[in-house]
């Protein structure tokens, strides 16, 4: 369990810069003027990889055991490693290695964001699951020390906006959250984690609750959330139907986030932590959202069950759900009733945060919005050294600066 808990954290340091990065590398590279074609491959790349996750989990706890979680990112990371060194646009880094480069990096605006969410997350699923009480010294001050990092982080960055420090680059220009649009936007890819991740686990746990399927089939019966279509049989549609329904809204809320905060970030040094808040956003609203149903179901289980389990067998399933598969049969078939009950209750809370998903996304709306051309006019006609896409979105072409033209 040791290895498994440090191979995992060296995993999260590794995941949490790609997750960001390479949606910021896309943004960089690609076509400028073509945001749906940028927004609409992240938002695909994002909602397969969220379904697939599952589906190859229970390929790997069907046929060999968790080493090869990590054993299977080998291959993929070197398939990687030579695109990116083979085809990525060449650009002139020495800069990115100079004392300047480094003086830049905002290193108190990482810090408390980082501390300021790590330690929210931490308090909400230890007490979700009972692994500490919500009145420990532990849990009282992971919140207290959250509450304070991000009030030191928006005072940091308002510092910032003043131009106090010139040679600190801002983790995130606050001045963004200004922008009616984007700070919309922003809520709006909160609260679409917070729906997306959950169903991403949930859903897994009540086919193997619920159904007795087994990991790799539980994997398999959510991947109607990647398409329109679930299947031609009448049960299949009524039981899939919505999340068919569920992934195509998705997946466009996951471009549209991408486009939007493409077009509103308008200054070049902008949009790469423009980008990183969104994907932040995308991930901070799912890990909450997690731990909302977790303290749900806990909560239906106290009361259902006290008295008929024991205190190990019920601080087994606040660990996990599905640990109840290992109690005997009578026992199983009750905590699978209530499991279909706190079910129920966990899809009224994610209906409520998609209701406000909705209002929230009414005030990215404007009357007479500026045409994409002329919004990312300043990006298109900026001097750069680097290469990027056309507008084919099929090549890469040489931008020559218009000085150097003629």
């Amino acid at each position: 369990m040791i290895s498994l808990i440090l191979c995992r954290a060296f995993q999260g340091i590794g995941a949490s810069g790609l997750y960001s990065l390479t949606q910021i590398g896309l943004v960089e590279v690609g076509p400028v003027h073509r945001p749906s074609l940028i927004g609409a491959l992240i938002g695909a790349t994002l909602a397969t990889a969220f379904v697939l996750g599952p589906l190859i989990g229970g390929v790997i706890s069907e046929l060999s055991d968790w080493r090869w979680l990590f054993n299977m990112n080998v291959p993929c990371g070197l398939v990687t490693i030579l695109a990116i060194t083979n085809l990525w646009p060449q650009e002139d880094v020495a800069d990115l290695l100079s004392w300047s480069a480094f003086r830049s990096i905002d290193f108190l605006g990482s810090v408390t964001l980082l501390s300021s969410s790590g330690f929210l997350v931490f308090a909400m699923q230890q007490a979700g699951s009972q692994a500490l009480a919500w009145n420990s010294p532990a849990i009282i001050a992971s919140f207290i020390i959250s509450i304070l990092s991000w009030l030191i982080f928006i005072l940091w960055e308002v510092h910032l906006a003043h131009k106090r420090y010139h040679h600190i680059e801002p983790i995130f220009p606050i001045h963004l959250i200004g922008k009616r649009v984007y700070a919309a936007g922003l809520l709006v890819t909160l609260f679409t984690g917070f729906p997306y991740i959950c169903f991403s686990i949930i859903l897994p746990e009540r086919f193997q609750m619920v159904n007795n399927q087994n990991p790799l089939m539980a994997g398999v019966r959510i991947l109607p959330m990647l398409s329109a279509f679930s299947g031609n049989s009448e049960t299949a549609m009524a039981q899939y139907g919505f999340q068919a329904i569920f992934g195509l809204g998705v997946g466009l809320s996951f471009s549209a986030a991408t486009i939007m905060t493409n077009i509103m970030a308008t200054e070049p040094n902008e949009r790469a932590p423009a980008q990183g808040a969104v994907a932040q956003a995308r991930v901070l609203g799912g890990c909450i959202g997690l731990s909302l149903c977790t303290i749900l179901f806990n909560m239906h289980a106290n009361r259902r069950l006290s008295g008929r389990l024991t205190e190990e067998e019920l601080a087994m399933l606040h660990r996990s759900p599905l640990l109840g598969l290992q109690l005997p049969s009578r026992l199983r078939e009750l905590v699978r009733t209530v499991y279909i009950n706190a079910f129920k209750i966990e899809i009224e809370v994610i209906a409520l945060a998609c209701a406000a998903m909705v209002i929230i996304s009414l005030f990215t709306l404007e009357k007479h919005p500026p045409p994409i051309r002329r919004l990312t006019a300043p990006v298109k006609d900026e001097s750069s050294s680097y290469r990027r896409g056309s507008d084919s979105g099929t090549e890469i072409n040489e931008v020559t600066p218009p000085h150097q033209m003629g």
